[in-house]
């Protein structure tokens, strides 16, 4: 069963890799929370130099229905989306899951979804991420950028309160998602 998934998701992955290369566009759009507001200067720069025209969107407090609006406000004829939320509302899973899947379905059409999963600071923050991961798994169009395996094996990475990130830790997720997403032009 597990090996099912692997091939319609790897089968998704190679369409939506195939989708962005032919539409010619080039537009990355990143929503999040007060994560985003940390590293999207540097985000945006790594996506620049992989050849996006990068735009991030972060506000402190954000939670993921927010950042569903916002997607809907700002995506216009983005072909990749990074969606970096759930800090502020992944206590309730059953909130969390459906506001994460709203997004998902809303943007099937995207050519790439990147979510960003959450370190696990919080014991709900692993559930979160577990729904990250299940909600993935059935939307082809979907990747996973591990921040939680990046903080779980490299310290530094975020400040103490187990959130938002350090210089080093906004350089770390930049090149995450930059590595998730890939150069627009990958032949």
């Amino acid at each position: 069963m597990k090996t099912q998934t692997t091939r319609r998701v790897s089968a998704g992955l190679l369409a939506a890799v195939l989708v962005l290369a032919l539409s010619g566009c080039n537009k990355a759009l990143m929503v999040g929370d007060s994560v985003t507001v940390g590293a999207g200067p540097v985000v945006d720069q790594r996506l620049t130099d992989n050849g996006w025209e990068a735009t991030t969107d972060g506000r402190v407090g954000r939670n993921t229905d927010e950042v569903r609006s916002v997607i809907r406000q700002l995506r216009a004829d983005s072909n990749v989306l990074v969606v970096e939320s759930g800090y502020n509302d992944a206590g309730d899973s059953n909130v969390f899951r459906s506001r994460m899947a709203g997004i998902l379905d809303d943007n099937a059409d995207v050519g790439l979804i990147v979510v960003v999963t959450l370190n696990e600071s919080r014991g709900y923050y692993s559930t979160a991420n577990a729904i990250i991961w299940d909600l993935a798994s059935t939307h082809p169009n979907v990747r996973v950028a591990d921040w939680a395996s990046v903080t779980r094996y490299t310290g530094g990475l975020v400040s103490g309160d187990g959130v938002h990130l350090t210089s080093a830790g906004n350089t770390a997720m930049a090149n995450l998602i930059a590595d998730t997403v890939g150069p627009v032009n990958p032949w």
